[in-house]
């Protein structure tokens, strides 16, 4: 077996814990279980069963009881026994919506040395901090689609210390009430909630420590009421989600969620095809090095009869830039009239892939595609900029020129 066998036939392991140390709907993925069964109607569909049966009735006692129309009969002449029911059992049909990839090279000319172990951590690097996030931002987006104002598991509410109590149990009241019960409900909040519960002196003292599992992972979770509190970073809880050649963003109304009270059993990330594998540089006839070819068919399924099963709070704004991703710059005065200097960036979340920071007076748009020109002004490291504008914005592009994240407005530090 050679060395990209081994990585090929290790690295599906890898990533599962990877997925299970990083992902947060992980613990509703584990938890659920949905017998969901493939190939039924194509490539891009699964289905999950759907069984319905009549209610109780009497029993006449054997041989004791009065004829009746559907009873069995024990006897020849008796109408006696159970009572008559049906079942009816079918296929509920799910067409799976995202259909995602991406190729990544490994020039071996570049990386020589070390182009083993860089085809592992690329490989990794790129589940963590692009799969994980997409799959999380998009499976709570599905959820919170699902809330619904008149069926009351769908609020727009302004969160604050006095009250998140109050909201909260008026959530569990609600879900206890469509048969969810205590032990099977887990809290997901934003770091704003989870901020508001860990500073209320009434909640604190319903704060108590328990243990989950994902794969082989154990997380310890502080729960309140006995349910799991699960902190879900920004970037990854909003209620709409638009995917992108670069990863995905925020809808442009879509708000910021508050809090997720969910069941257990409520829903399920279904990954239909998860494929990774590598091309050696002896198969790549583009480019002397390695590929690493990712594909992925999923879709986060809530069963109809599963809806009531979640109760979603969310802010009554919509997100603006707290939920996308982000960029923080450190910039100084240059040495000449109208100069400034691009001294770091970083982006929230880390690890974003760009390469060129471009500054504009206008705002840009998260995945939308900008050229260097006399509005966009490419930004080197360490390198003087010219401009008269004393304010504006900073953003991050990628390979291709697509934003992929962005500052707020600034204003310019820079010689006068």
């Amino acid at each position: 077996m050679n060395i990209i066998e081994k990585t090929q036939r290790y690295l599906p392991f890898a990533l599962d814990e990877v997925y299970s140390a990083e992902s947060k709907i992980k613990f509703l993925d584990t938890s659920n279980g949905l017998p969901i069964r493939e190939g039924l109607a194509g490539t891009g569909t699964v289905a999950i069963p759907s069984t319905m049966v009549d209610g109780l009735g009497f029993y006449k006692n054997v041989n004791n009881s009065t004829p009746a129309n559907g009873y069995s009969h024990y006897t020849d002449g008796g109408a006696d026994g159970y009572s008559r029911g049906s079942a009816t059992n079918s296929y509920e049909l799910y067409t799976l919506s995202q259909l995602r990839s991406k190729q990544i090279p490994i020039d071996y000319i570049d990386n020589e040395e070390n182009s083993m172990a860089l085809l592992g951590n690329v490989a990794t690097q790129f589940y963590r901090t692009s799969v994980v996030r997409e799959t999380d931002a998009y499976s709570f987006s599905k959820i919170a689609s699902v809330g619904s104002k008149t069926l009351g598991n769908y609020k727009e509410e302004d969160i604050g210390a006095n009250s998140i109590l109050s909201n909260l149990i008026d959530g569990f009241t609600w879900l206890k009430n469509h048969e969810v019960e205590d032990e099977d409900q887990i809290i997901f909040v934003s770091a704003d909630v989870w901020g508001l519960i860990a500073k209320t002196n009434e909640l604190t003292r319903y704060i108590s420590q328990a243990e989950l599992k994902s794969g082989d992972v154990r997380t310890s979770v502080d729960t309140f009421f006995g349910r799991p509190i699960i902190t879900v970073p920004d970037n990854r809880f909003f209620t709409k989600l638009i995917t992108t050649v670069n990863g995905y963003v925020p809808a442009t109304d879509s708000k910021a969620i508050n809090y997720i009270i969910a069941s257990k059993r409520g829903g399920q990330l279904v990954k239909k095809i998860q494929d990774l594998r590598i091309i050696d540089k002896s198969l790549n006839t583009n480019f002397y090095g390695y590929l690493i070819n990712f594909l992925m068919y999923y879709d986060f399924i809530i069963p109809k009869n599963k809806i009531p099963g979640f109760y979603i709070s969310v802010a009554s704004t919509k997100t603006g830039a707290k939920v996308s991703a982000s960029l923080s710059v450190n910039e100084v005065a240059g040495s000449t009239t109208n100069g400034f200097i691009l001294k770091e960036w970083y982006t929230n979340p880390t690890g974003l892939n760009g390469n060129r920071v471009v500054f504009s007076k206008t705002d840009f748009v998260l995945g939308d595609k900008y050229s260097i020109d006399s509005t966009h002004i490419l930004c080197p490291l360490n390198e003087e900029v010219i401009t008269t504008e004393a304010k504006g914005y900073f953003a991050l592009l990628d390979s291709y020129g697509y934003a992929i994240a962005k500052t707020g407005e600034i204003t310019l530090v820079k010689k006068s």
